[in-house]
């Protein structure tokens, strides 16, 4: 019964619940840390870390321990997170939602601060669930003799993808985080209960008896005799590759599109299918196919990368995942060829653990400390390549070379695919761009510096900070033209308006204003600032700030005479949360022309704190929602409406240096937005809204803000658009 009914129902439970609680801590801790994608990749380093531990505790248990020892050990361990879930649960928000007051200051370090959370919140109840696979199939083969125990591996990921696909459909957009949690924990206490009664079950059985298992004319308990790589060497190298490219895919999309869990667990439900076609009973893996794709989607990769941002959305996102789907396909392909007999079944499972693990030290570590770019991409596609070229040649018979000149043109043809190949994926890697001044990356991000022609002024140059496609701030690199705001912020932007009606504003223009921004990009708006002005920029990446600072700036709006410039370092709502009111006549939020955008910046709690800092009701919030991917309009117009502003919309056509840009300008007052400067040619917000859920910090639907087909909301004819 334990075997045919409770094992299985238990492995499913505790994969399911093992791959739901990383979305939603991660969402917890998301707006802690600044909303950046590089808080996914750390969470997931963190939770393939455990993962690691779960499985070397597994290996350790059934190789040291009898049927007993293993029973009282692992229920005592049971014991240890069921005791830490009920103590979090007197104290914090819920059993897994660390309160307010454990977050951590703007001068900690991000990735060992995350990774505490994590350990503190998750990690005994994640290192517990970890155990489940490996544990349950060693205690599977002991009460079921004569059963191969792989197909559970395909249960167990079948769990996972459940887990992974009902959270972003099901509990995300019905809880918000702290009831998630606590949904969670109930399904943990039923885990618990199953495990429990097999551990007590399996304490009674016989001795596992190798020998015995059943052979499967269906590879659902494979041999690894001449099939592929096999050993720990290779299943690590299998597993490794797997997971770099998944966290190389989510981290290109999530860079690109926005940090939010829907972008998270698609690439990982790829990640869990491909596990479920190779382990299951019926075999999906066919290398001959699976290869091809896998050559073919490399190549595509290699035009899509080459090509830049300027593809289509749709486009963008379908290469990557052909790719990442055709190299897990290979890569699990190849581990479930090799798997060994279940006599050294948890060994397997623990390479394949630290392949995982190691994987993700390499996308969440050392890329980011070693790369300038989002390099990891193509060298996990060129490393897919490699492997399934060294199986086909592990496997070949000595006739299949023949004769010495068969040989060497299998060979040559071989090297000519690595040099094709490897050349288009290096491309990007080892090539700079013309006109590239610099590049950087670290856990908030990656840009690039570059040099651009001034459009018909022959022999001029401009400045611009460009991040993946996407111009966060550009300057004249001419003297007597450097001040001139250009880009999203000149005389007849949404911001620019929204200042120019601020310092009319009251009898006496020379009164100084404040104007706070949230995004400091290359410090344009430091351009509108008169001697008497005084403007504070928050920016939470230091490498940004290094640009404008300095004995020698690249980008000088910050050290160029005019009023009071003030920078201050860290996520601006943290920043916010920690200062008196500032009284900003002019707060200006500028932190979404990205496509991953800080979500945790337009929430309910966020726009209560941004009214806080204005100086009255005749202040102004400026919002920049320009964005190529995402509709951000009526959000923002939802969260409007729930804190008491009125609002219009600015739009300014691409001309000159001027780009396209979309403002929402927002005040208190309704008379404040019918001065010249922000009532011609705009766009009332008089008309009947689509309704959207308001934002908050345990809610929010990026999901349901994307442009179908990537198609963008454009001005039907300068400053303004019709419906």
């Amino acid at each position: 019964m334990f075997a045919r009914l409770w094992i299985p129902a238990a492995t499913g439970l505790g994969s399911a619940l093992l791959f739901q609680v990383q979305p939603l801590v991660a969402k917890w801790f998301l707006p802690w840390f600044g909303g950046g994608a590089s808080v996914w990749t750390a969470c997931m380093l963190f939770f393939q870390v455990v993962l690691v531990g779960g499985y070397l505790y597994a290996h350790g248990l059934t190789l040291r321990l009898g049927r007993r020892g293993q029973a009282a050990l692992h229920l005592g361990l049971l014991l240890v997170a069921v005791t830490g879930l009920a103590a979090a649960a007197l104290s914090w928000p819920s059993p897994l939602t660390p309160g307010p007051s454990w977050r951590p200051g703007l001068e900690a370090p991000p990735l060992p601060s995350l990774l505490g959370l994590l350990a503190l919140s998750t990690g005994v109840p994640f290192l517990t669930l970890a155990t489940t696979g490996p544990l349950l199939q060693a205690w599977f083969v002991r009460l079921a003799p004569g059963r191969s125990p792989y197909p559970l591996y395909a249960v167990s990921n079948a769990g996972s993808l459940v887990g992974l696909l009902s959270y972003p459909l099901l509990v995300e957009p019905r809880l918000d985080v702290p009831a998630q949690a606590w949904l969670w924990t109930g399904g943990f206490a039923v885990y618990v209960l199953l495990v429990a009664a097999t551990a007590v079950a399996q304490s009674r059985a016989g001795s596992l008896a190798p020998k015995t298992v059943r052979p499967s004319s269906d590879a659902s308990a494979p041999d690894s005799a001449g099939r592929g790589g096999s050993g720990p060497a290779w299943w690590i190298a299998y597993a490794a590759t797997a997971s770099l490219a998944l966290l190389a895919v989510t981290n290109r999309l999530t860079l690109e599109v926005a940090p939010v869990p829907f972008l998270w667990v698609v690439p990982l439900a790829i990640y869990l299918v491909t596990f479920i076609a190779c382990f299951g009973r019926s075999r999906r893996y066919r290398k001959n196919v699976w290869g091809l794709l896998l050559l073919g989607s490399a190549a595509s990769t290699a035009l899509a990368l080459l090509h830049g941002s300027g593809l289509p959305l749709p486009l963008q996102i379908g290469t990557l995942l052909i790719l990442l789907l055709s190299l897990c396909m290979v890569c699990h392909g190849e581990l479930a060829s090799s798997a060994p007999h279940p006599s050294r079944l948890t060994a397997f499972y623990l390479s394949i653990s630290v392949g995982g693990a190691l994987g993700g030290i390499l996308a969440a570590v050392v890329a980011p400390a070693l790369f300038q770019g989002l390099w990891e991409l193509p060298i996990a596609a060129y490393l897919g390549v490699v492997l399934l070229l060294a199986s086909y040649f592990r496997e070949a018979s000595p006739r299949f070379f023949g004769t010495p000149a068969r040989r060497r043109a299998t060979l040559a043809a071989s090297a000519l695919v690595f040099a094709v190949l490897g050349t288009g994926l290096g491309w990007t890697v080892f090539s700079e761009r013309s006109g590239t001044i610099l590049s950087s990356r670290n856990f908030y991000g990656w840009f690039v510096v570059d040099q651009v022609e001034v459009p018909n002024r022959p022999g001029e140059h401009y400045l611009r900070l460009v991040h993946g496609g996407i111009v966060h701030g550009a300057q004249l690199d001419v003297p007597h033209l450097r001040r001139l705001p250009t880009a999203y912020f000149g005389p007849n932007s949404g911001v620019g308006r929204a200042i120019r009606s601020a310092v009319k504003e009251g009898e006496d223009e020379s009164r100084g204003i404040r104007v706070g921004v949230v995004g400091f990009g290359v410090g344009t708006l430091g351009a509108w600032a008169r001697p008497q002005d005084t403007y504070r920029f928050y920016e939470i990446n230091p490498d940004v700030i290094a640009l404008s600072t300095g004995p020698r700036p690249v980008f000088t709006y910050l050290s160029d005479p005019g009023g009071k410039k003030e920078i201050t370092l860290g996520d601006a709502r943290l920043s916010m949360e920690r200062e008196a009111a500032q009284n900003y006549d002019v707060l200006v939020l500028d932190a979404f022309s990205s496509e991953a955008i800080p979500v945790h910046l337009l929430t309910l709690e966020a726009f209560r704190l941004y009214r806080s800092h204005l100086a009255g009701p005749r202040s102004i919030l400026a919002v920049h929602v320009s964005n190529d991917h995402l509709d951000l309009e009526p959000t923002v117009r939802a969260l409007a409406r729930a804190t008491g502003f009125y609002g219009v919309t600015v739009w300014e056509r691409a001309r000159g240096l001027a780009l396209t840009s979309q403002w929402l300008v927002l005040s208190p007052s309704r008379e404040r937005l019918r001065v010249p400067e922000l009532s011609r040619s705009v766009e009332p917000w008089d008309g009947p809204e689509r309704p959207v859920r308001v934002w908050t910090d345990a809610y929010s639907d990026v999901l349901g803000t994307f442009r179908l087909l990537g198609t963008r909301r454009t001005p039907s004819r300068e400053g303004t658009t019709g419906r």
